[in-house]
C-alpha cells in the first residue's frame, strides 16, 4: 500500500460508547461520529457523487488535520457539526440518555448522529438544487429597492455581550456573522483553521450556557 492509499483509507478506530466526552477527545469523537454518518449515507446512496466526495474529503481532512499547511475541505464541516453538538455534554458519557426534540429518550451519540445526518441531507439538497447564474444561457433581470432604514441589531449585540467572549472568539464570530467561511475567517485572521474551529465550538458552548432555552431552536 503506497503513502497516498494509507493517507486516504478510512480510519480503523472504534470508540467505547460508554466513554466520557472531554475537551481532549471531543475532536476525535466528533470526527468519528461524522465519518460514521457520512459512510452510512454513502452506503445507502452508492451512486451519489456528492456523498462520495464528502466521504473521501472527510477522510483526508481527519488524517491530515495536524499537517502543517494542509487546508481542510468543506467536508470537515460535518465533523464540526458533531464537535459542536458534543460541546454542551462535556463530562458526560456518549451513551447517557437525553431527551430528543420530541422529548423522547435517546443517547447522546445517537442524537449527534441525527443532527449530523440532518446537516448532510441539507447540504445534499442544496447541491442538487444549485444553479450557477454564469452557466445559464440567458440573463436574469433583478429588480430591487434599497432599504432606507438600517435594521436593528440591539438584541443581537446584547446577546453577544452576555457571552463574555475573548478577543479571539469575538473576531471569529464577527467574521462568521459577516458571511465568511471557516477558511475565509482563518485567512482574514492570519491563523490556521484549527483555532477557528476551536473558537466556534467554545462560542456555541457559551451560548448554550447563557441561553439554555434557545438550544432547541438553534438545533432545528
Amino acid at each position: 500500500m503506497n503513502k497516498t492509499q494509507k493517507r486516504n483509507r478510512p480510519l480503523q478506530v472504534r470508540f467505547d460508547k460508554g466513554q466520557v466526552i472531554t475537551q481532549d477527545n471531543i475532536r476525535s469523537i466528533g470526527e468519528w461520529a461524522a465519518l460514521q454518518v457520512v459512510k452510512s449515507n454513502v452506503v445507502r446512496e452508492t451512486g451519489c457523487p456528492f456523498l462520495r466526495k464528502m466521504y473521501a474529503g472527510l477522510i483526508r481532512d481527519v488524517h491530515n488535520f495536524n499537517v502543517t499547511g494542509y487546508i481542510l475541505s468543506d467536508a470537515y464541516d460535518a465533523a464540526q457539526e458533531a464537535i459542536l453538538f458534543f460541546c454542551p455534554y462535556i463530562g458526560r458519557k456518549l451513551n447517557d440518555i437525553i431527551p430528543d426534540r420530541k422529548g423522547l429518550p435517546v443517547s447522546i451519540y445517537i442524537a449527534c448522529f441525527r443532527n449530523v445526518n440532518g446537516y448532510i441531507q441539507r447540504r445534499q439538497r442544496k447541491a442538487r438544487k444549485g444553479i450557477y447564474i454564469d452557466d445559464l444561457p440567458y440573463q436574469i433581470p433583478v429588480q430591487f429597492e434599497w432599504e432606507d432604514d438600517e435594521p436593528e441589531y440591539t438584541t443581537v449585540d446584547a446577546k453577544i455581550t452576555a457571552l463574555d467572549l475573548t478577543e479571539c472568539q469575538r473576531n471569529v464570530l464577527f467574521h462568521r456573522i459577516s458571511g465568511a467561511s471557516m477558511k475565509g475567517t482563518a485567512r482574514a485572521l492570519s491563523v490556521t483553521i484549527k483555532p477557528v474551529y476551536q473558537a466556534m465550538y467554545k462560542i456555541r458552548a457559551k451560548y448554550f450556557h447563557a441561553f439554555p432555552d434557545e438550544r432547541a431552536l438553534i438545533e432545528r
